[in-house]
């Protein structure tokens, strides 16, 4: 069972979100709304049974996975307006390398994510 999770427009920059809205009378909210989605679109955290992979691109594409007994460390990141929100930046790190593999900003619920991989380790 695979779950896919994209970043979340309106809860990871509602602010940003209400001034493009306003901004839709005169055109250029439009366009930049519609560049914004289509990079939400781009990016995809899946959550699979035994890994997690993040893909990134629409027309090219950039994949990487890390399997559950290989997750060393997950880090959360949010801040105020992100915990009301319920939204957050998930880095994910493998015992095979140094740095942070898999990182994703905007990510509905990230807690839940961070449960389910624990879970299944």
């Amino acid at each position: 069972m695979e779950k896919v999770h994209y970043p979340k427009m309106f809860r990871s920059h509602p602010f940003l979100f209400i001034a493009m809205l306003l901004l839709c009378p005169l055109g250029i909210g439009l366009i930049i709304m519609f560049i914004w989605w289509l990079n939400c679109k781009a990016e995809r955290l899946i959550v699979g049974s035994e890994s997690v992979e993040l893909q990134l691109g629409i027309l090219s594409k950039h994949q990487n996975e890390v399997f559950y007994s290989d997750v060393r460390n997950i880090q959360i990141s949010q801040s105020l307006c992100d915990r009301i929100f319920n939204v957050g930046r998930i880095g994910i790190s493998s015992s095979g390398q140094d740095g942070i593999e898999i990182e994703i900003g905007g990510i509905y619920n990230p807690d839940a994510i961070r449960d389910f991989i624990y879970a299944h380790r």
